[in-house]
């Protein structure tokens, strides 16, 4: 937006493709052109001339992104972008598409399962992922490591965030809802270490 004098004029952008849910009949499939999708993002920043890491999108889950027929057909939220290793977007990527249900009908962002990320959705980002950019040797052994230093942050910013942002007066009835959480929260270091080998052998 700019202002001259009095007057103020501002630019919108009208953004084609629907926006991404869990419920949807084309759920799987758009989880297969977001991991696609981030592999490509992260095959075009290998030209970008910068430190050792990857210019990522740096805020790649299922809000800033749009779909259709043919896949992806728009990508928002690049202000977050940032240099970083590719790891690190790819381990937030497999856990918001894979882990969290997402609703447009709905402001909670809850877990898909009740213990760890959804296996189904888990192989198809890395499978997709992994067909445009493979992992060099050795990386994927660590992709559970990269999962645990951000997953934290990712459940801070999702599952548990609706407990500070609850309207007044539905406190109660998310009580059981919080505990589940809680115990999805507690329970994933240990089901990430128990799938490491399974998760790499998805991605490579």
């Amino acid at each position: 937006m700019v202002s001259i004098g009095d007057d103020a004029f501002e630019l919108q952008q009208l953004v084609d493709g629907e926006r991404f849910s869990t419920s949807n009949p084309h759920c799987l499939e758009w989880v297969s052109a977001a991991g696609s999708m981030l592999g490509q993002l992260h095959q075009a920043s290998r030209a970008y001339p910068g430190p050792a890491e990857f210019h990522i999108h740096g805020d790649y889950h299922a809000l800033n992104l749009r779909f259709g027929p043919q896949g992806v057909t728009a990508v928002l939220g690049l202000d977050a972008s940032r240099w970083e290793k590719r790891i690190i977007e790819l381990a937030y990527g497999l856990f918001y598409f894979s882990a969290l249900e997402w609703r447009p009908d709905s402001n909670f962002t809850r877990p898909l399962v009740k213990r760890g990320l959804e296996p189904e959705r888990a192989r198809t980002f890395l499978q997709a992922y992994g067909a445009v950019y493979p992992p060099i040797p050795s990386e994927a052994a660590v992709l559970v490591d990269a999962l645990m230093l951000i997953a934290p942050i990712a459940i801070i910013n999702g599952p548990l965030e609706d407990i500070f942002f609850t309207q007044e007066g539905m406190e109660e009835s998310l009580i059981d809802d919080v505990l589940e959480r809680l115990s999805w929260a507690s329970s994933l270091p240990g089901w990430l270490n128990r799938v490491r080998k399974s998760l790499a052998e998805m991605w490579e």
